[in-house]
C-alpha cells in the first residue's frame, strides 16, 4: 500500500510504502529516498540523495524527499535546509512573529 502524507502548514508532501516491506530491507539514511527496494531479505534498497531544495529528516521507505519550506516575506533563514532537515525560519532581530491563524508577520516589538 503507497501512502501520501502532507502537512499543510510547511506544505510538505512524502510517500512511503507501507505493508509490501516483506523482505524486512534495511531503510534509506536520512537525506536519501528510496529508488528501488530490495530483493533479498535484509538487504539494502536502492537510495538516492534527495535533490537540491528537498529534504528526508528521517530514516525510512520514503519513496520522495519533501519540499524545502520557503520564509515568508518578513522572515529571514536562521538555517538554511540542508537533505535532512527542513528550512528553519525566523524573526529579524527586534521584531517578533504575530500570526493569525495559518498565516503570520514579524511585526516591531516584543512581548
Amino acid at each position: 500500500m503507497v501512502i501520501k502524507t502532507c502537512f499543510l502548514l510547511m506544505s510538505v508532501c512524502s510517500i512511503q510504502v507501507l505493508g509490501s516491506n516483506h523482505w524486512n530491507c534495511q531503510p534509506c539514511d536520512m537525506g536519501m529516498y528510496m529508488e528501488t527496494q530490495c530483493q533479498v531479505k535484509g538487504g539494502k534498497s536502492v537510495c538516492k540523495p534527495c535533490p537540491k531544495d528537498t529534504y528526508n529528516e528521517k530514516s525510512d521507505f520514503s519513496l520522495s524527499c519533501g519540499d524545502c519550506s520557503v520564509c515568508e516575506m518578513t522572515q529571514v533563514v536562521l538555517l538554511p535546509c540542508s537533505p535532512v532537515s527542513d528550512t528553519v525560519c525566523g524573526c529579524p532581530y527586534g521584531k517578533v512573529w504575530q500570526s493569525d491563524g495559518a498565516d503570520g508577520i514579524c511585526v516591531e516589538g516584543g512581548i
